[in-house]
């Protein structure tokens, strides 16, 4: 949990999508723009040496964090975690994706960036790792049919806020998203910019 909070309009985001479809590197931008804390949801959900925390205390410490804090940007899914609160609370909801080979790619070159240590977006004591089971989970059960079905739920539910970014190789490539979104951190920024993907068929 990081942040300073100076953001005073009461800003919320909250960020979903794909593994290495870009979600912890938006996070820190936005949360960096706004000055409002941030909070990646990998940090509450994993303990030192990859363990994973009990489920009643990660929704302690999250329901914390909510009733703390006026602004934040959450970044995970997490969806036995006051999932529909963070839905409901939000002032934006960014559900960014990107096709496999892409997301694979990223996920590679963060391994060889943080080989042996941790990543910003990771519990102390869990250093990175790219192992076969993790690979199944960006090419095939991350982006299942159910979980797709769940993400395109929440732009249904919540299109008003909902803003459905879909990653190419050449996004990543020319960091689009990142440098070429011109964000003005004020609540004039659009609060929807659906777009239409064949990823949910893929």
């Amino acid at each position: 949990m990081r942040g300073a909070g100076v953001y005073a309009g009461g800003m919320k985001i909250l960020i979903l999508g794909l593994n290495g479809a870009g979600k912890s590197t938006w996070a820190r931008r936005l949360a960096a723009g706004y000055g409002v804390p941030l909070l990646h949801l990998d940090t509450v959900h994993w303990l030192p040496g990859w363990a994973e925390r009990e489920l009643t205390d990660e929704r302690a410490l999250v329901s914390e964090f909510l009733d703390k804090n006026e602004s934040w940007v959450i970044e995970g899914g997490y969806s036995d975690v006051h999932f529909e609160r963070r839905l409901a609370e939000a002032d934006r909801i960014y559900v960014l994706l990107a096709p496999r080979l892409v997301r694979l790619r990223r996920a590679g070159r963060r391994w060889l960036t943080y080989r042996g240590t941790n990543r910003p977006d990771m519990t102390e004591g869990c250093p990175e790792k790219l192992d076969l089971e993790f690979v199944k989970w960006i090419l095939w059960d991350g982006p299942s049919r159910a979980r797709m079905k769940a993400l395109a739920d929440v732009r249904r539910t919540y299109p008003e806020k909902t803003v459905w970014k879909v990653l190419t190789i050449d996004d990543i490539k020319q960091n689009k998203i990142y440098r070429a979104t011109k964000l003005s951190f004020t609540q004039s920024e659009p609060r929807s910019n659906c777009q239409s993907s064949n990823i949910l068929a893929s």
